[in-house]
């Protein structure tokens, strides 16, 4: 049995069904969330990408965040454990209040980002680069940060300075105090 068609009009041919188009939008949102870039070795991979999203209170726990690119993020008092932002970019984000605790942001780029009461610790923050935030009452505790760099200056460096300035005049003050302990004899 042949298949029916739909009758046409006397004289005019049937009108050709109308393809549905994509949402343009659509699409638009959706190459928000996920993007594909090469890696070193010439691989593709997907790469998590936010914008104007606010996870603020969430908890992240053994989350692989890295090479993410991520702009105008809140993490107002979030909990990150066990957390990877290796390689990610972040701008313009919000860590006010987070709690991170043992995450990587080894080679992260972070701009324009408010850290305010942000506490880190035992987290590697190795080659990372924080420029233009706000670091008010930040702390932290148990960190690597070999080549970490706030706004150009090298911090392992700048610590090392101070702690070599500090044996500096320290090491003065007790010599004379010595001598002078001799000589009053």
């Amino acid at each position: 049995m042949a298949p029916r068609k739909s009758p046409a009009r006397k004289g005019k041919p049937a009108a050709p069904r109308a393809k549905k188009r994509p949402d343009p939008k659509a699409k638009r949102d959706a190459a928000r969330t996920t993007t594909t870039k090469r890696s070193a070795k010439g691989r593709r991979a997907l790469v998590p990408v936010f914008e104007k999203t606010s996870l603020a209170r969430a908890r992240f726990d053994d989350v692989d965040l890295g090479r993410s690119e991520l702009s105008d993020v809140s993490f107002r008092d979030a909990t990150f454990e066990d957390v990877s932002f290796a390689k990610a970019r972040l701008a313009s984000s919000t860590f006010e209040g987070a709690r991170l605790t043992d995450v990587t942001m080894e080679g992260a780029t972070i701009e324009n980002a408010a850290l305010r009461r942000m506490r880190v610790s035992d987290a590697d923050l190795a080659g990372s680069r924080f420029t233009e935030g706000d670091f008010t009452g930040v702390r932290l505790v148990r960190c690597r940060i070999d080549g970490l760099t706030i706004d150009g200056v090298r911090i392992d460096k700048l610590l090392a300075k101070i702690a070599r300035d500090a044996k500096r005049t320290a090491a003065p003050s007790k010599r004379r105090t010595l001598s002078r302990k001799r000589t009053s004899k």
